[in-house]
């Protein structure tokens, strides 16, 4: 977990640290002033596993949101790949194999 340790200008020592998770943990009392605006570091964060399909040599994993976006991630022994949209969630799982979807890396999707 990486730490950063500083001093605030009364002299006292504060740890900040990112945990596994990927939030920020502060040691004992940091005053804070102004607006803060914290976004999620994790894109998916919103999205719940709705269907799998498990019974090949590719699988798939379909994830959605509270409002219809959704994701499906192919996954083999050597890759992850993804697609996604924002509504007929039912209907892009229905056609999950291709060509019905196009996947793509990660960081071509999100």
């Amino acid at each position: 977990m990486p730490i950063i340790t500083g001093r605030t200008p009364s002299g006292d020592v504060r740890d900040v640290a990112i945990d596994e998770e990927g939030k920020i943990r502060l040691s004992g009392t940091v005053p804070i002033s102004g607006d803060i605006e914290v976004a999620s570091a994790n894109l998916l964060e919103g999205y719940k596993l709705a269907d799998m399909d498990t019974g090949g040599d590719t699988e798939y994993y379909g994830y959605t949101d509270k409002d219809e976006n959704w994701y499906i991630m192919q996954l083999t022994s050597s890759a992850s790949r993804y697609c996604s949209g924002a509504a007929a969630y039912a209907a892009a799982w229905a056609g999950r194999v291709p060509p019905g979807q196009t996947y793509l890396y990660y960081h071509e999707v999100f």
